[in-house]
């Protein structure tokens, strides 16, 4: 399992994502993410 090149690649991709929405996600709030934050959405402008 620790081996398994699909498996290191999917757990690295996550990791990545994981990593990329925490870092933007104090100024920026993805909508996917939290879609009902109310500053700087597009949805309640």
């Amino acid at each position: 399992y620790p081996d398994d090149p699909y498996v290191v690649a999917r757990d690295a991709a996550i990791a990545d994502a994981v990593i990329a929405t925490s870092s933007i996600d104090d100024d920026t709030a993805p909508l996917d993410s939290q879609p009902h934050e109310p500053r700087g959405s597009p949805r309640d402008t």
